[in-house]
């Protein structure tokens, strides 16, 4: 029995392994990732939660640009706590 939110084996046409799906898991991780370190660090430095969201992210297996990185650290220093 395999999966239905399965990452690897991309070579198939499935639907689990589809773009829109694996798309949807990474905003998804995102999301999480995101909400998680403005409840934990609402005082944070912009620095140091761009660092926090490339540790997060990146055992999620997101990799994302520093630019990208900042824009949600930004958002998330603004955010009143």
């Amino acid at each position: 029995m395999t999966s239905h939110l399965s990452i690897t084996g991309l070579s198939g046409a499935t639907v689990e392994n589809s773009p829109t799906v694996l798309g949807w898991q990474l905003a998804q991780r995102i999301q999480l990732t995101v909400k998680q370190v403005a409840k934990q660090k609402p005082a944070a430095s912009v620095d140091e939660l761009a660092r926090e969201l490339d540790v997060r992210l990146r055992r999620f297996g997101v990799v994302m640009t520093q630019k990208e990185l900042h824009e949600h650290a930004a958002s998330i220093s603004a955010t009143p706590g």
